[in-house]
């Protein structure tokens, strides 16, 4: 009822069935804006931009897309700031879809969840017999996501031992 008094034209309770959804999905809006958006070159444009799993149309979030655009064509490092739970990932893959490293792999690493002797191997990788418990060479997430990009979440919680390793 809140999504309703804020500009939603209809609703569908739970549960639903999966073919009675898109019909009324593809039936509530003949505007472009609820289409899917497809890319048909490899360089983002503003009529061709890629936008996966962000819902919003208000004039904020219009704002938030259009700098998304604008940074996808840089090759710069970008931090987005924000609360827990607003879309920082979500807001990080479309950066990606958009951009020249789009054919390329997105790696999200959660900073926070991996102790910092973990979070050094996982990003540089290892090789065998380099510490105990190496038993096999294993690649870090910057040689897989070569002319890819990673993601950063909780960055802040990262040693700052490790913060100067990555930095160099």
């Amino acid at each position: 009822m809140e999504a309703l008094k804020c500009g939603a034209n209809d609703f569908i309770q739970k549960p639903w069935k999966n073919e009675q959804l898109l019909v009324e999905i593809s039936q509530s809006s003949p505007s472009a804006a609820w289409r899917p958006r497809t890319r048909s070159s490899s360089a983002p444009s503003s009529s061709a931009t890629v936008f996966p799993n962000i819902v919003g149309r208000g004039d904020r979030m219009q704002r938030i897309l259009d700098l998304v655009t604008q940074v996808a064509a840089s090759r710069s490092t970008i931090m987005i700031t924000g609360e827990t739970g607003t879309g920082k990932e979500l807001i990080a893959k479309a950066i990606h879809a958009n951009s020249q490293r789009a054919e390329q792999m997105f790696i999200a690493v959660n900073s926070g969840s991996l102790p910092p002797e973990l979070l050094e191997s996982t990003l540089f990788g290892h090789v065998k017999g380099s510490f105990t418990g190496a038993i096999a060479s294993r690649k870090g997430y910057f040689e897989i996501a070569n002319k890819g990009t990673i993601f950063f979440d909780e960055v802040g919680t990262i040693g700052v031992e490790t913060q100067a390793k990555l930095l160099r």
